[in-house]
């Protein structure tokens, strides 16, 4: 079962609506109070047909009018989710023949360029669900590690971790399981940010495009690629926590 971590946003502060054109000047109010927007007494005219004072101002068209409320109501549905993907390991534990066995269907499948096999899938799953531990997996302890400090900076939304390989929940299982919360905005994101590689150059991209296909209606964005300035920028840093041989750069 994917590990979908649910974050409530904080909750904003509303005020009442301020009357007035579309000025973006001030007029007074009754009872000491303003409205939003100076407009002259002697601008008012009254509406012949229904007997209200107004101003010259345009009106809006109605359909005009229903487009803004449409696009605002869409936006106000709009749920967004997050899923970081990371490349999974291999539990200590696991025979190592399953593991070989498993990457040799693999590679004949895409060398035939075909579907997975019955088996392939089946000793993918057994892997994948292997039970393990920090002792045992390290790689996932780690990943989750990076995964509850991203979390907190993600301004609220759900939040997913899947795996390439070797562990579960598979980028498909945490994907279908957002959609299940009705979330229609996903963005994937991952570790691996060299350029080149097969999981974030061509996996990620042909699984998200067979999910695009299934489920229309969601918006799937991958995050990809990294902006290597960014990349280099943090490596910089790493190296200057641990070494005084590389002088700090003038930001």
């Amino acid at each position: 079962m994917p590990n979908i971590l649910k974050l409530q946003a904080p909750f904003g502060c509303c005020r009442p609506p301020i009357l007035g054109n579309h000025c973006g000047q001030e007029t007074d109010g009754p009872r000491g109070g303003f409205y939003s927007n100076r407009v002259p007494r002697e601008s008012l005219r009254k509406d012949e047909s229904s007997g209200i004072l107004g101003t010259d101002t345009p009106k809006m068209n109605v359909n005009e009018h229903d487009g803004m409320i449409t696009e605002r109501t869409k936006e106000m549905q709009i749920t967004r989710g997050v899923i970081l993907v990371g490349h999974g390991g291999i539990p200590k534990d696991c025979p190592q023949d399953l593991v070989t066995k498993l990457k040799r269907l693999e590679a004949q499948r895409l060398a035939a360029k075909q579907s997975p096999s019955p088996e392939e899938i089946e000793l993918d799953t057994k892997i994948r669900h292997w039970p393990r531990t920090a002792a045992t997996d390290p790689y996932q302890s780690g990943f989750q590690a990076v995964a509850e400090r991203l979390r907190p900076q993600l301004d609220g939304v759900l939040f997913g971790i899947a795996y390439n390989e070797f562990c579960a929940p598979t980028l498909e299982e945490a994907v279908e399981e957002l959609i299940a919360q009705r979330v229609s905005h996903i963005t994937v994101t991952t570790t691996m940010f060299t350029p080149g590689g097969f999981h974030s150059e061509i996996e990620i991209p042909e699984i998200l495009d067979h999910l695009r296909s299934k489920h229309p209606d969601v918006e799937l964005c991958y995050a990809w690629p990294f902006d290597l300035q960014l990349v280099a920028n943090t490596l910089a840093e790493q190296v200057r926590r641990f070494s005084t041989s590389v002088p700090h750069q003038n930001r």
